[in-house]
């Protein structure tokens, strides 16, 4: 301590009480005792006299302000080093929360979908058919007056579940049937559908780990591909996000009748429109069911969610009767072989692979066990494919439970309601019928990788932040080689339905 400052744990000296000019002693304007319990640099006051031992006390409070700042303040050399050195998700709060970094990802991905849309279509009919029910809403036309005749062979419903044509109809009124307008209604869907998904994992994946799950799905190879195409998949995508956000977050809160009713509203409003978006909405219902028995909010909000859903569905069923027509049999079903593709459907969302890698790899695994391979010609499958496979799908599926474990909440009842239906359901519906779970997929995933907490050791964040690096690159090279072929621009294509048009006549087209 230097001899020339005072004590700082400021007691008392006698010190020479200067005086006035008649001789009378001036009170001090300051104290050099520090308050009972308070710290000498808190309580120092500021010192209006000259006199040295004053300046003596105001340089050495100087210095302890200095030091006290430094402590708490580190400069911003120190917090970026802290940031990198120490913690990964540091690195975020050094530069904005890891809740808006993982916002601004996904808008970034929204964007690149926009700026890269493209014109071309896969050849098919469901596209056509959402289509042709907005030009009929748009046009006052018979909803169902697609202009198709059945033939004996099952196609599909001659009307599909109103929401999406409805979402379709302004974008189809001011610009006709532009299938880049259009595509824009599915690309918006996505990213809102995303953000809602952020907010029902901002509880269990934190810091560098929120940014890295919107990272892996905002820049998913499979989501890029499908925007190019008009289809109802990122709709339903939207009102099921909203109808999960509203149960898990209402669910559990206590709210007087009239407020508990009127979520419900809200909540069977967005069950409603899951539904009639996509049939295969109805797996909401076994969520809804879990708030009622848990008891843990009001009974006004299932009864008035269900009520609402109820009434909506079936006013829907009477304005659009045939949407729930089908062709197919429950003899049909092969429920081993649909779980097995389902699965392979599931895998090819991971980094690294494809819908036919994924398909190759199930093929291996049945050659294996002495079965037959899923598909006459399977591709080739390398055995760390093969193991990449069963890995990640045993850390996903890790991730799940420890998800039930910690809390049974809306987002685990409906996968658990979603996948049996998928698999019972007679028909084979590819991969898009899993692609809403494409998000949850990485929650659980990225959630199992959390609970290990490597980023406690310099090696585990370097570990960490090597594989999503690696996941990263590999999303790159899909997105390298995602190309949507232009079926109805080619030359084959442009020929074709020219000769249709010049050799048809014109009382053998229904309008």
């Amino acid at each position: 301590m230097d001899p020339e400052l005072p004590d700082p744990a400021g007691q008392r000296r006698d010190l020479q009480q200067p005086r006035g000019e008649s001789g009378d002693p001036v009170a001090r304007p300051h104290r050099l005792h520090s308050a009972p319990g308070v710290p000498a640099a808190e309580s120092a006051p500021t010192f209006p006299c000259r006199t040295p031992v004053c300046a003596s006390l105001k340089h050495h409070q100087s210095i302890t302000d200095w030091r006290r700042r430094e402590a708490v303040e580190p400069s911003i050399p120190q917090r970026w080093y802290s940031a990198v050195f120490e913690s990964p998700s540091r690195m975020c709060s050094v530069i904005l929360s890891s809740k808006r970094a993982a916002d601004v990802t996904l808008v970034a991905a929204c964007v690149v979908q926009l700026l890269t849309i493209r014109d071309g279509q896969p050849w098919g009919d469901d596209f056509a058919q959402y289509i042709t029910h907005a030009r009929n809403l748009v046009e006052l036309r018979p909803y169902g007056d697609i202009g198709v005749l059945p033939a004996g062979a099952f196609l599909g419903p001659r009307e599909y579940p109103p929401v999406f044509p409805l979402m379709l109809a302004p974008v189809y009124y001011f610009f006709g049937p532009s299938l880049p307008a259009l595509k824009v209604v599915g690309i918006v869907s996505l990213m809102l559908a995303l953000l809602i998904f952020r907010r029902l994992f901002e509880t269990t994946l934190v810091g560098g780990y929120l940014v890295a799950w919107a990272l892996l799905v905002g820049f998913h190879p499979y989501l890029y591909a499908f925007a190019s195409m008009v289809l109802s998949d990122q709709a339903f995508m939207l009102w099921t996000a909203a109808a999960l956000l509203a149960l898990d977050r209402w669910g559990d809160t206590k709210a007087p009748p009239r407020t508990a009713a009127l979520r419900g509203c809200i909540v069977g409003m967005l069950i409603a429109l899951s539904i009639e978006t996509r049939t295969i909405g109805v797996a909401l219902v076994p969520a809804l069911a879990l708030i009622a028995l848990r008891r843990r909010t009001s009974w006004h909000l299932p009864a008035t969610a269900l009520a609402t859903a109820s009434f909506l569905i079936a006013t829907t069923i009477v304005l659009v009767p045939e949407q729930f027509e089908h062709g197919a049999r429950v003899a049909d079903m092969h429920v081993v072989r649909h779980a097995q593709l389902y699965w392979a459907y599931l895998t090819s969302f991971f980094p690294g692979f494809t819908e036919s890698s994924a398909q190759a790899t199930l093929s291996a695994l049945r050659q294996q066990a002495g079965l037959a391979p899923v598909f006459d010609a399977p591709g080739p499958s390398k055995l760390t494919l093969v193991v990449a496979a069963l890995a990640l799908g045993i850390v996903a599926v890790a991730g799940f439970f420890l998800s039930v474990r910690r809390r049974l909440g809306p987002v685990e009842v409906f996968v658990c309601a979603y996948m049996p239906i998928v698999i019972v359901f007679p028909i084979l519906q590819g991969v898009r019928f899993v692609m809403p779970l494409l998000p949850i997929l990485f929650a659980y995933l990225i959630g199992a990788v959390a609970s290990g907490r490597f980023e406690r050791h310099r090696w585990g964040r370097i570990v960490l932040g090597m594989a999503l690096l690696a996941g990263l690159l590999l999303h790159g090279r899909g997105l390298a080689s995602t190309s949507v072929a232009d079926e109805y621009g080619n030359d084959e294509t442009t020929r074709l339905l020219d000769f249709i048009r010049t050799s048809t006549p014109a009382d053998a087209v229904i309008e």
